[in-house]
């Protein structure tokens, strides 16, 4: 069974619920030269306001925007530490850094219970 019915039909409506009771009228219409007005006191807080709001607005845009360019800047330095490869020398350049691992070049000895 369908829920809603749609009926399509090119004639009027008009009188088609019998007589209908209009409303009476507003009691108070304005007249044409009543006209209601802002005060200029109204005027200038709201442009104030709006001033005031879309300075802070673009402060708090400016503040966001260079911090996430700060989070995302890389440092730029020939001595980056790390990467893994950056830690790693071969035998050769350990040995001829150390005197061939002399005794005289030993700084220490053992540690974290050796």
């Amino acid at each position: 069974k369908p829920v809603c019915f749609f009926r399509w039909d090119g004639s009027d409506y008009f009188g088609a619920f019998g007589d209908t009771l209009s409303l009476p009228p507003h009691e108070s219409q304005p007249t044409p030269g009543d006209v209601e007005t802002i005060s200029t006191g109204a005027i200038v807080a709201i442009v104030v306001s709006d001033v005031i709001f879309m300075v802070l607005l673009t402060l708090v845009l400016v503040v966001w925007k260079r911090r996430l360019s700060y989070k995302t800047l890389k440092p730029q330095t020939d001595d980056d530490m790390t990467c893994p490869q950056s830690l790693q020398f071969d035998y050769t350049t350990i040995e001829a850094a150390t005197d061939k691992f002399s005794g005289y070049n030993k700084l220490g000895q053992g540690g974290f219970g050796a």
